[in-house]
């Protein structure tokens, strides 16, 4: 038997599928990333005599690009009376940054940010150890000045443009040295520190290391120019000692 409908009803049972429909479409629950709660612990000290850095403000700062410019979020905590710290932080997994590194700072004693350790993942819960405000490194450095040196001719040597010695007149000796170190890397074995030995003849050349590129270097005439990677064993292990030779 077949069933014939008006008009009017049609409308109405198209009128209430469409509110059904409507209303079930607006009851779906949108997914929320999920939030996970990480920990970066450890312990600052003022120097290699591990005097406690107590009472001090650190910051970590969260950063999601290649450049030292980009970054999305600053933690602060204070230091303890042992210069032990811990930042708690949240990070969303809907988060899509290009780097997802964080770093620790301080302030130095000019009132700006000194950079403690940098490449902290943000992937979970973290003791980075043992960090050091003023960090050192000391090397063992053999000079060997078998060419003919004017007494107006002066050695520079060291690891970066404000952590160097300098020598005039130039002659042969061997004896350790100690610069200050770089900001330190995470590792995870163990924190550590990275840099190069550089030498020249005269202040300018020395700079010259760390603002020209290695093609104008290699085109300086006169200039005594060389360089060695170094492991860098800073406060933490300070028995062991790079030994890096100036051969001139």
């Amino acid at each position: 038997m077949k069933r014939y409908y008006s008009l009017m009803h049609m409308l109405l049972m198209a009128a209430v599928a469409g509110g059904i429909s409507t209303g079930i479409s607006g009851c779906a629950k949108k997914e929320e990333p999920e939030v996970s709660t990480h920990k970066i612990s450890g312990t600052v000290y003022y120097d290699c005599a591990k005097k406690p850095y107590a009472g001090q403000l650190l910051e970590l700062v969260h950063y999601t690009s290649a450049t030292s410019d980009a970054f999305s979020g600053v933690v602060k905590t204070i230091t303890d009376d042992f210069g032990r710290f811990t930042f708690n932080y949240s990070k969303s997994g809907g988060d899509n940054s290009f780097t997802d590194e964080y770093q620790i700072f301080t302030n130095d004693s000019s009132g700006g940010k000194k950079l403690l350790i940098s490449r902290i993942p943000g992937t979970n819960s973290l003791d980075i150890g043992n960090l050091y405000t003023y960090n050192k490194i000391k090397l063992f450095v053999d000079i060997k000045a078998d060419s003919v040196s004017t007494m107006t001719d002066t050695l520079f040597f060291g690891i970066s443009e404000s952590s160097y010695y300098y020598m005039s007149p130039i002659v042969s000796s061997r004896e350790i040295y100690t610069f200050d170190a770089p900001a330190r890397l995470y590792s995870d074995k163990q924190p550590f520190s990275t840099a190069s030995f550089f030498f020249a003849i005269g202040r300018k050349s020395y700079l010259n290391n760390f603002t020209a590129s290695s093609d104008q270097i290699s085109q300086t005439s006169n200039v005594v120019y060389e360089s060695e990677y170094l492991s860098m064993a800073d406060c933490i292990s300070q028995q062991h000692l790079d030994t890096v030779r100036v051969a001139l």
